[in-house]
């Protein structure tokens, strides 16, 4: 196992506890710091939990032939893991970009089945049915460079064992502007371990009173607060105060049982929901990341842009017009109104991407062509 430095303990009392509350709530299973270990074989070089990514490689893929299904060899899952973890050091963002195309699309694999030898299509993520993925978070997780480098997140959230969103969560008389900036510091070379940002898509940075949120490589001013547009007001108080499974409590407790409140739960009840757990279910449901990660994150030149919740609203009521026909059959038109400087090149080419990824433009049955 590769030594790290110790760490100061974090803001886990506070903050940090009801924010995995409240992801625990979402949809989030809770995997305990020793699992987080044990899964990588003590190597904290793996960002990635190994275990759990062989075992839903080998579930989410298989090889259709003559109307039977195949699984895929474990030759093939050693090499879909070793395309994830043997990344060349270019940049964060560039080796970003690379591993979000593999992500996004898949790779193809070789297999022989009977007489056919072909390549297959393999996946890693499950973008058709968000359902079929395996949605975790763990806390303290701590992540080293070959050199003994280290770094500890509070929080990481994992999609099939894959690092999808980072979480730094201060206390609250501690200002975000600190959690973005260890954020940042995080993803360099020499001062943190940008192979945890590899695969990450969605940052978080808050206390309680101001969560901001960001993807890899995001400058500090484009941080941005999430406004949410979609769920009813009660929501995020529905999610917060929802009693916590006694499995998932008593998962926590192993890590965080000196500092829970109550035997049966994590934090009291008929506690209000903070701008950090409405940012939490706006952004961090499983069906919203894996949404956010496939409609509205793009990379523009050397820069990775992900929406402000305004651009969200504005391509999410689009892409229902676009369902909208007249007695003809004939879609309605409509108007995007936008203020200098506001995105419109982004919002235009975030709705080109939803609108491939969701195929909202098939031709209505009855639309003459």
């Amino acid at each position: 196992m590769n030594k790290s430095p110790e760490f100061p303990t974090s803001e886990a009392g506070g903050a940090q506890l009801q924010a995995l509350h409240t992801l625990i709530n979402c949809g989030w299973r809770y995997v305990t710091r020793a699992e987080a270990d044990q899964w990588r074989d003590g190597r904290r070089t793996l960002p990635f939990l190994e275990t759990q990514l062989r075992a839903d490689l080998a579930r989410i893929n298989r090889i259709h032939l003559d109307g039977r299904t195949y699984p895929f060899s474990e030759a093939n899952i050693d090499a879909a893991v070793r395309r994830l973890a043997d990344r060349i050091p270019e940049g964060v963002v560039r080796a970003n970009e690379r591993m979000t195309d593999d992500l996004m699309l898949g790779i193809a694999l070789p297999q022989t089945i009977g007489a056919t030898s072909r390549e297959w299509p393999f996946k890693f993520i499950d973008w058709a049915d968000w359902r079929a993925n395996t949605f975790q978070v763990t806390s303290e997780y701590t992540v080293s460079e070959a050199n003994g480098q280290a770094i500890r997140v509070d929080l990481v959230l994992f999609i099939n064992g894959i690092p999808f969103g980072v979480i730094e969560v201060k206390a609250s008389h501690v200002s975000s502007d600190q959690g973005v900036s260890q954020q940042i510091r995080n993803q360099k070379t020499g001062e943190g371990v940008p192979a945890l940002f590899y695969s990450a898509q969605l940052l978080l940075a808050a206390n309680n009173h101001d969560p901001r949120y960001g993807t890899v490589g995001t400058p500090r001013k484009l941080w941005s607060v999430w406004k949410e547009r979609e769920d009813p007001a009660d929501f995020a108080v529905n999610v917060v105060n929802r009693p916590l499974h006694t499995v998932e409590g008593k998962r926590v407790a192993m890590d965080f049982a000196p500092h829970m409140k109550r035997h049966d739960g994590l934090m009291e009840e008929h506690r209000l929901a903070t701008p950090l757990d409405e940012t939490i279910v706006g952004l961090c449901r499983p069906e919203r990341l894996v949404r956010l990660v496939r409609r509205y994150m793009l990379f523009d030149g050397p820069q990775k842009k992900v929406a402000r919740y305004q651009q969200v609203a504005t391509v999410e009521s689009l892409l229902k017009r676009t369902e909208e026909r007249d007695v003809n059959g004939r879609r309605k038109g409509g108007v995007v109104w936008h203020t200098q400087g506001s995105g419109k090149s982004l919002t235009m080419g975030m709705l080109g991407k939803a609108i491939v990824v969701t195929n909202r433009l098939r031709p209505a049955k009855t639309c003459s062509l």
